[in-house]
């Protein structure tokens, strides 16, 4: 388990067996890059980046929708989108190195992650994440 995913789990409120299964992320592929301790930090740095903007954007909608619930139903319906949310950025903030090509593709093309965000990897990766975040 590395760092990340315990900083994941921490930030998501995620137990441990929720998140040890390695296919859960539903990445398929993997890339075998050796990847420089630059670019290791660049890579966390981003990805970090990436889920605070998502957390915080989680946070903004929450509040909005708690200020919004009137009746117990509307709690419900709010206790259910959290779960959405925590289970979708599981799926997504997968800092496995294997993996971690088509993550930066996937952020890339949602538009939650900027190649300026990913400076410091080599151009190769930079060039096969783009490629990859247009398919």
């Amino acid at each position: 388990m590395s760092f990340f995913s315990r900083e994941l789990k921490a930030k998501c409120g995620l137990g441990e067996a929720e998140h040890d299964h390695g296919e859960c992320h539903g990445h398929s592929g993997m890339i075998g890059w050796k990847w420089s301790v630059k670019e290791k930090l660049a890579a966390r740095t981003a990805l970090n980046l990436a889920l605070d903007r998502e957390l915080a954007a989680v946070i903004h909608e929450a509040k909005e929708r708690a200020e919004r619930i009137k009746e117990a139903s509307d709690l419900w319906e709010m206790e259910t989108w959290l779960i959405d949310q925590r289970e979708g950025i599981a799926r997504t903030f997968d800092f496995r190195y294997s993996v971690l090509a088509r993550v930066f593709a996937t952020l890339l093309r949602e538009r939650r992650v900027s190649l300026i965000d990913l400076r410091g990897l080599a151009q190769e990766k930079l060039d096969t994440i783009e490629r990859l975040s247009r398919t």
